[in-house]
């Protein structure tokens, strides 16, 4: 094992950030652990490997059977494998693949795009560019017939397999092995502490069960990060820095050393000669986004209109129309609703409004959805509006879809 340091992340209650450098023949100095930000790091990580292990709710480990072995195909069919395991859009999402293990199974860590980037920035901040980011959980010490437990400054982090595994609060371990098939429960739950454990060493006494699975202690004398770095050649890690956040080749790594002075170049050079022509470039995407949304949102309140040139004056040709009909009463609440409602109607995927009309102060919906989570998805989110009531009238499976007719009414006060 190359020189290397070694950080973790512990996104927890409270983030905690450790660093430990290790020699040689995976020689761990105790002298080089520490802990504190990013920026006490310093030049630790000079002449060394840099690898970050992240552990955090926020990276999902899943997997699924994908035909094909080219690892381009994999990573290009994965996504829509495994899409309705996420509430985000693939493409907001991170797949980062990993091992295929013998049953077939392809595994992958997924992360959104938006929280890569929020990582990506701080260690650039600091002057760290890793060699790899692992998920924390697959850097736990495992054995095949059971689950490891470990308890790091309030983040709970359970490895469940070779490339598997999940963060959740302790009190809910119990809650989830009652969900899972007899089949899939563990044949043990190995309890982990550490030197540096919230815990402490491992309690005596008789042995405890989680939901009627055995529990075993576990106690090491050496720090969590330490055990951590024994277990980064064994195969079932899966690296994030992937696909768009592939490590740069080495000449990559000494553009890095030039490139601040390069920026400074090209900022003056921007400020000097562009900055009118990048201004007006962005006001014009810009307008021309928000001219896209507004033509959404009037083809989401008015299905039936084909004809659509200024859907600013259209729209408000309507509202005039349902304000004459109403009377002055209910106009303002009209408006409003029509105004609020549309952007989640728009925002809803896979939703399809077939009809919308206005009777007897309240709003008639038909539209059709993906499936019955998603009606009551979007009823709990029209629900939220201020001062709109929702039922839903009828909901009927067809053909893959679901139609349902929602009724939109003021809230009584």
């Amino acid at each position: 094992m190359r020189p290397t340091l070694l950080i973790h992340i512990n996104e927890g209650p409270e983030e905690r950030i450790e660093w430990l450098a290790c020699g040689g023949e995976q020689t761990v100095r105790c002298s080089d652990f520490g802990h504190g930000t990013l920026d006490d790091i310093g030049d630790r990580g000079l002449g060394k490997e840099i690898r970050v292990l992240l552990s955090g709710p926020d990276i999902t480990l899943t997997s699924a059977k994908v035909p094909g072995r080219q690892r381009q195909q994999i990573a290009a069919a994965l996504p829509f494998l495994i899409e309705e395991q996420f509430i985000e859009e693939v493409e907001g999402l991170h797949f980062a693949l990993g091992p295929r293990d013998p049953d077939g199974l392809v595994h992958a860590a997924v992360v959104s795009h938006d929280r890569m980037e929020y990582w990506r920035q701080r260690l650039a901040e600091s002057g760290i560019e890793p060699l790899s980011i692992y998920p924390g959980v697959l850097c736990l010490p495992f054995e095949d017939d059971g689950w490891t437990v470990v308890e790091h400054h309030g983040l709970t982090l359970v490895r469940t397999g070779v490339s598997t595994g999940f963060t959740c609060a302790r009190e809910h371990l119990e809650l989830l092995l009652g969900q899972i098939a007899e089949t899939e429960r563990p044949g043990v739950i190995r309890l982990h502490t550490f030197a540096d454990s919230d815990a402490g060493e491992a309690p005596q006494g008789e042995a405890q069960t989680i939901d009627g699975v055995a529990c075993e202690w576990r106690h090491h004398d050496a720090r969590l990060l330490e055990v951590m770095a024994g277990t980064l050649t064994v195969k079932g890690q899966i690296n994030l820095l992937q696909g768009p956040y592939g490590r740069s080749t080495k000449l990559t790594q000494v553009w890095i050393k030039w490139r601040p002075a390069a920026v400074l170049a090209g900022l003056l050079l921007t400020t000097l000669f562009a900055n009118d022509i990048a201004r007006l470039i962005e006001l014009d995407a810009r307008n021309e986004h928000l001219r896209e949304e507004i033509r959404s949102v009037y083809s989401a309140a008015f299905p039936d209109e084909k004809h659509i040139v200024n859907p600013q004056v259209q729209m408000q040709r309507h509202l005039d129309t349902l304000r004459r009909g109403s009377g002055s009463s209910n106009a303002a609440w009209i408006m409003d609703t029509l105004s609020r409602s549309a952007p989640v109607l728009t925002g809803m995927p896979g939703l399809v409004l077939q009809r919308l009309t206005y009777k007897n102060d309240a709003f008639s919906l038909r539209l059709d959805l993906p499936n019955l989570g998603s009606v009551e998805q979007l009823k709990n989110k029209l629900a939220a509006l201020d001062g709109v009531g929702v039922e839903i009238l009828t909901a009927s499976a067809n053909n893959g879809q679901v139609t349902a007719n929602l009724l939109l009414k003021p809230k009584a006060s």
